[in-house]
């Protein structure tokens, strides 16, 4: 299984260690469809971590981070098109919609679509001290807006 972590995209803005060009990005989804790779979910990911599911040898796992407006503006667009599943772990913090911050409403959007293209977990989804290790693989909470 292979983890594919993105941060941000641009069409316009030079790649960076955290930047990725949009038109390279849609070549790598479409090179994982085209090779018939499977692309899971994070549920299919914790239900093989708890030993719920068995996954296939190969497949991959797409996660972006920080919550970045070119997430919505640039990636979504794509992994909606080739119906990838995806998950964002925003800092539900900026999730302000200034700047370049996607804002409550365009994650709302992605949420709503369906099948499930976009799992965005709780910022409240650190369990408590007394917590047994399967509850907190568990705890993950794929709701908008995070719970105070």
């Amino acid at each position: 299984m292979a983890i594919l972590g993105y941060h941000d995209f641009s069409r316009t803005l030079p790649a960076t260690e955290m930047r990725m060009n949009t038109d390279t990005f849609r070549a790598q989804m479409q090179a994982l469809k085209t090779a018939g790779v499977p692309i899971i979910t994070m549920k299919d990911f914790l239900d093989w971590k708890l030993g719920d599911k068995q996954l296939p040898a190969k497949c991959v796992l797409i996660t972006i981070d920080d919550g970045w407006k070119s997430v919505y503006t640039d990636a979504y667009p794509i992994l909606r098109e080739m119906k990838i599943p995806f998950t964002v772990f925003p800092y539900t913090k900026f999730i302000t919609g200034r700047g370049s911050a996607m804002s409550r409403e365009q994650i709302q959007e992605m949420l709503n679509n369906e099948p499930l293209w976009a799992a965005i977990p709780s910022a409240t989804c650190t369990p408590g001290p007394g917590a047994q290790p399967r509850e907190r693989a568990r705890r993950p909470s794929w709701t908008w807006p995070p719970r105070k």
